[in-house]
């Protein structure tokens, strides 16, 4: 997380292919398909240990149960409370974050309440080289968000005028900020549990 604009700038500069998207403000969770079936879905947690919440994902129809290719898939995704044209810039959070994890700590999660809760799919690990081709991957698949809400940016100017453009326009879910993203990073047997370098997360 970057502390203000001075930061992000210092972080762009001699960086390329760069794609932002808003910041969801969800639950961090990991889903497994193997042959195209959803096998688990687990919390972040500490970002190395997190909750079994698979029992609990497979009543959300936000969450594919059955892939259309029978692939096996680690994607990084966002719970999410879905709003209907919420404006973050008039009506906040609305402790929308809150509400998931709650509804997802619970032995039992009702049919009414997976309805209310949406998936924002933002990295494929194994996932082809660049973001607009796991963009395209993803929408394949079913998840939609990554390729409808990422944009390039080519300089400072257009991070903020995104930034400012999404805090002010109706989307389906809180946020709390920008992420900015390398079209391209390292491949996944190469990711750690802590802040990796090509990924930041610039806040309202």
């Amino acid at each position: 997380k970057l502390a203000n604009g001075h930061a992000v700038e210092a972080w762009l500069k001699g960086r390329d292919d760069v794609w932002v998207q808003p910041k969801v403000d969800g639950v961090a969770v990991t889903l497994i398909y193997r042959q195209g079936q959803l096998e688990r879905v687990i919390s972040r947690g500490d970002g190395v240990r997190g909750q079994d919440w698979t029992a609990s994902a497979r009543k959300i129809g936000a969450i594919p149960a059955q892939l259309p290719q029978p692939l096996d898939l680690l994607l990084q995704g966002e719970l999410y409370w879905h709003l209907t044209d919420h404006i973050q810039a008039t009506a906040g959070s609305l402790n929308a974050r809150g509400s998931v994890a709650r509804l997802m700590a619970r032995k039992e999660l009702s049919a009414v309440d997976a309805d209310g809760i949406g998936l924002f799919v933002w990295d494929w690990p194994q996932g082809p080289a660049t973001l607009p081709e796991r963009s395209a991957g993803l929408k394949a698949l079913g998840f939609t968000h990554s390729a409808q809400y990422s944009q390039p940016i080519s300089n400072f100017a257009d991070a903020e005028r995104w930034r400012d453009h999404w805090y002010r326009s109706p989307l389906p879910f809180a946020s709390d900020g920008l992420v900015l993203r390398q079209s391209q990073r390292p491949p996944a047997q190469r990711w750690q549990a802590k802040a990796p370098y090509w990924i930041v997360a610039w806040k309202y």
